[in-house]
């Protein structure tokens, strides 16, 4: 089963009009990178416009339109279809669907990687109901995530003390639960 990838619009905050339509599989992440990267030395339409929007201390609004797996392709180019046939002036350079273009690691080399980054970096999660209850331990986020299907983010977030509870259940670090 492929991962769950959603298609979302960024919008201005003064008109309420769509000007980007995008794909991601973490949203939190994408819109932080998106707020994030109008410093950036690569300067794209979008970036620019996000910009302009911080230089007046505004952000884009940030909506998921659509929610898919294995056909992300095709609903985000239908999306950004659909918002140039309404007349919609959008950022996007393309009809979508090209993903972003980058280096084609080796599975070897990405476990390389992966391993390198998770070195002393894994900490046990516990999770327990709203209640209390124990209701499993796994070794990482990660790990608890790919269990349970709530994002691995906002076990870490719960787990710090940002968030009470995620997914429906509370979370700690092995180390802090006693």
């Amino acid at each position: 089963m492929s991962r769950r990838t959603y298609i979302y619009t960024l919008s201005c905050p003064i008109s309420g009009l769509v000007r980007y339509v995008g794909k991601t599989v973490r949203p939190y992440r994408r819109l932080v990178c998106h707020l994030t990267s109008p410093n950036s030395k690569i300067k794209t339409h979008v970036r620019c416009w996000i910009k302009s929007l911080s230089d007046i201390g505004m952000k884009p609004k940030f909506e998921i339109i659509d929610e898919c797996r294995s056909d992300w392709v095709n609903r985000e180019r239908h999306w950004i279809m659909f918002f140039r046939a309404i007349g919609a002036t959008l950022c996007n350079h393309t009809n979508g669907g090209e993903g972003v273009p980058g280096i084609k690691r080796s599975e070897e080399t990405r476990a390389k990687i992966s391993k390198n980054n998770a070195r002393g970096r894994s900490r046990q999660v516990i999770q327990f109901d709203l209640d209390w209850s124990l209701v499993n331990e796994f070794n990482s986020t990660v790990e608890a995530s790919k269990a349970t299907g709530v994002e691995q983010g906002y076990i870490a977030r719960v787990c710090r003390g940002v968030y009470a509870t995620s997914g429906g259940y509370r979370w700690k670090y092995k180390n802090k639960a006693s």
